[in-house]
């Protein structure tokens, strides 16, 4: 069967984030850093369309999609973002394979694009069997990673087929594999996933150091939060009632519904789950705002280039460190405020 829903990528219309221009029509607020980020990100994806087409519209090579993370794919993107990748194979490998990866790196460069940081988990690839063989067992952090940011951060370049059939299966997997356990899987290993980001929905952050340490926690309390949260909530509609069947019914239908939830933008999604809470005008407010500041602070060289250089020893030192702490701190106390369950980490 076809997957009613996809990975691909769909550029940044007002139907794609209806929901946030809801939000943003009825509090009479522009949020013009999210905008400024959303039109960025449609413009890089076009362009990466462009780069990366094949002359029949075919996948780059047999069975695989090149599939895009990060700032790109929650359509935040900036000029100082890089480009978190990966060849995702469904299938088994192929030489061709290894080619493209070395094409997709040439191409990249040869653009002045930023590419991902060398000896991570991006930038190489991936089968789809080290990502859906994992579920329910003993896994790495990085089949943890790529198998949550592919549900919950990506969007395909180019042909997607292979992306949405992973996407598919690993969906089918979670809620087929443990009957008895079939949600609390699936939301043990997307807080499992925040834990090894340093992501606490709780609130608290753990200390660190290193280069870019000021940068790696503006991000873990907003961006990396905001794509645990998106997970989180929809784990929550089990209980809500709004998948269709039964608890104890997998169908076709509900995996559908499942994908499409997943598939929008991590903005888009939380927007949408705040109106149908019927979320305060104040409350809204504070959530959206607090993260366009965010976002403006990342698009700013100076203001980047201050949180890429603070360790956590001079962290008190750094007045854009501390700006955002105050504004991470209204984003979390305004989303308890929404959704009271995220406080507990209980559904």
């Amino acid at each position: 069967m076809e997957m009613l829903y996809s990975a691909a990528v769909i550029l940044a219309t007002p139907q794609r984030f209806s929901r946030l221009s809801e939000v943003s029509a009825r509090l009479a607020c522009e949020w013009p850093a999210i905008h400024k980020a959303i039109a960025r990100s449609e413009s890089e994806l076009a362009d990466l369309q462009i780069l990366f087409s094949t002359k029949d519209g075919n996948a780059l090579a047999n069975n695989c999609s090149l599939v895009l993370f990060g700032s790109l794919a929650r359509c935040e993107f900036s000029d100082q973002s890089d480009l978190d990748w990966i060849l995702l194979v469904d299938g088994n490998y192929e030489d061709s394979h290894l080619s493209v990866v070395k094409t997709v790196n040439q191409k990249l460069a040869a653009s002045n694009k930023i590419g991902p940081a060398s000896g991570g988990i991006f930038g190489s690839l991936v089968l789809s069997d080290c990502i859906v063989d994992s579920i329910g067992a003993d896994k790495t952090i990085r089949e943890l990673s790529l198998r949550m940011l592919l549900l919950l951060e990506s969007v395909s370049i180019g042909d997607d087929k292979a992306a949405r059939r992973v996407i598919h299966t690993v969906l089918q997997t979670y809620l087929t594999r443990n009957k008895n356990r079939t949600w609390q899987c699936l939301l043990e290993d997307i807080i499992h996933f925040g834990k090894t980001m340093g992501v606490d929905l709780a609130g608290s952050l753990p200390d660190g150091s290193g280069s870019g340490w000021g940068l790696r926690n503006a991000k873990r309390r907003f961006s990396r939060k905001l794509i645990v949260l998106t997970g989180f909530l929809g784990c929550q509609r089990r209980h809500d009632g709004f998948w269709q069947g039964s608890n104890d019914l997998i169908d076709e239908t509900r995996l559908d519904e499942l994908g499409r939830f997943f598939s929008r933008p991590p903005l888009e999604i939380l927007a949408d789950e705040l109106l149908l809470r019927d979320t305060s005008n104040p409350v809204l407010r504070k959530i959206f705002s607090s993260y366009d500041q965010f976002l403006r602070l990342l698009d700013d060289p100076a203001s980047r280039n201050e949180l890429q250089n603070t360790s956590c020893e001079f962290a008190s030192k750094s007045i854009v460190y501390r700006l955002v702490q105050e504004i991470s701190q209204e984003f979390q106390d305004a989303i308890w405020q929404a959704c009271p369950a995220v406080g507990t980490l209980r559904l």
